[in-house]
């Protein structure tokens, strides 16, 4: 027989300024675990200033208007929490947990760090030089090379896809911080944001926590469509010759079906069982 699927009960609501909040609650530990996830990221980013939202995330972490970043640390901490800003290819997330007795004051830490960044210049520029090293760095990594030459070979370096997350040598090095606080007036609007909360705390508390983020406000944003895939037909090989590797890395694959198609998250649950999970 297959195996059962116990799915836990999630329940749904939206905050008053438009954002929409999904909640499991789960008694067995006094944590809570949540995240705000913006839709856009590297989606949104100018197509020569790729890179834009990945530093912006950063940079979010790095204290805010009335404290440090010392001092954001601390406060955190104190709480016996964790919070982290970061953006990938289609989204910017504050994720975090808490103590289910400080999941309130953590979310006022939250609303600090999301309403009033410290937009620091010097670790802005601090930031930018760690990312452009980093770069550099993947540049001599077989794994990062062969990962990034699949991905284009698969959706081609138009898609979002095939770009590498974070941006290139030369798109990083044309971003300023003024770049980054365009993005963020532009972007960073509850309208394309979900908050997911899983632990035990319950659905008024949270919806009363929420409270706090309600001064956050934008309009919505679209987020482009991306160019249509065409599946391979035939099998094709690549090879990249980097001299002196100490390794050799193959990618094998082929696109199978849309986010949006009904068998995406079946195929997903599947392969997380068959292979991807324990």
């Amino acid at each position: 027989d297959l195996p059962a699927l116990s799915i836990p009960n999630v329940w749904e609501s939206a905050s008053t300024n438009g954002m929409r909040v999904l909640g499991i609650e789960q008694t067995e530990l006094p944590v809570v675990n949540f995240s705000v996830t913006v839709s856009g990221g590297q989606a949104l980013d100018a197509k020569d200033k790729l890179g834009t939202a990945f530093l912006m995330a950063q940079l979010m972490n790095e204290g805010t208007a009335n404290k440090t970043p010392q001092q954001l640390e601390e406060a955190i901490g104190l709480l016996g929490a964790s919070i982290r800003v970061s953006a990938g290819k289609e989204s910017v997330s504050i994720r975090g947990n808490t103590l289910a007795k400080n999941f309130e004051a953590t979310l006022a830490l939250v609303n600090e760090i999301l309403l009033q960044p410290r937009w620091d210049p010097s670790e802005f520029e601090r930031l930018k030089a760690r990312r452009l090293t980093s770069i550099k760095q993947a540049q001599g990594n077989p794994n990062a090379i062969a990962s990034q030459a699949f991905m284009k070979q698969l959706y081609g370096a138009d898609h979002l896809a095939g770009s590498p997350t974070g941006g290139t040598q030369s798109t990083v090095s044309e971003i300023s911080l003024e770049d980054l606080k365009r993005y963020y007036t532009a972007n960073m609007t509850p309208k394309n944001a979900a908050f997911h909360v899983v632990g035990d705390v319950k659905q008024a508390e949270v919806e009363k926590a929420l409270l706090q983020l309600s001064a956050w406000d934008g309009d919505q944003v679209t987020i482009p469509e991306q160019p249509t895939i065409k599946n391979v037909e035939k099998p094709k090989l690549y090879f990249i010759d980097l001299p002196n590797a100490k390794q050799s890395v193959i990618y094998i694959g082929k696109t199978v079906v849309s986010g949006h198609d009904k068998y995406f998250y079946p195929i997903e649950f599947a392969n997380m069982r068959l292979g991807g999970g324990i």
